[in-house]
């Protein structure tokens, strides 16, 4: 216990000669702090909380081929959506970057392409 205490009296006259590198030090933790516990509200609100929606369990996604891939043809959903026999209802979502023009200045922006049940469906 008493080299512990001997080590931080140590520490903190070296921190104490040199303030710019302590500032920094200081610093540079209390950023790298502040962004972990940012990164990981976001996770925890999105990925580690379940779903806020009645009978989340319900919901699936359908994939196809080796690769389980998730995206379909429209034409393809409405195949499915038309001989559905096992789901309540069958909705497609899409989230693709396009170009948004205020004529002065393009810009990239993401936009959610949905079929025209999907806000009725019983979710």
């Amino acid at each position: 216990m008493t080299t512990l205490l001997h080590d931080l009296r140590y520490a903190l006259r070296k921190l104490r000669n040199s303030p710019g590198f302590t500032a920094v030090a200081v610093v540079t933790l209390a950023l790298g702090i502040g962004a972990n516990a940012v990164v990981f509200s976001i996770l925890n609100g999105f990925i580690l909380r379940p779903l806020n929606v009645p009978r989340a369990q319900d919901l699936y996604m359908i994939e196809r081929g080796k690769n389980h891939a998730g995206n379909q043809s429209y034409p393809d959903y409405l195949d499915l959506r038309d001989r559905n026999r096992s789901f309540d209802g069958l909705a497609a979502y899409s989230i693709t970057q396009v170009g948004m023009d205020t004529r002065e200045h393009p810009s990239p922006a993401w936009v959610v392409e949905a079929s025209g049940n999907y806000l009725g469906m019983p979710w």
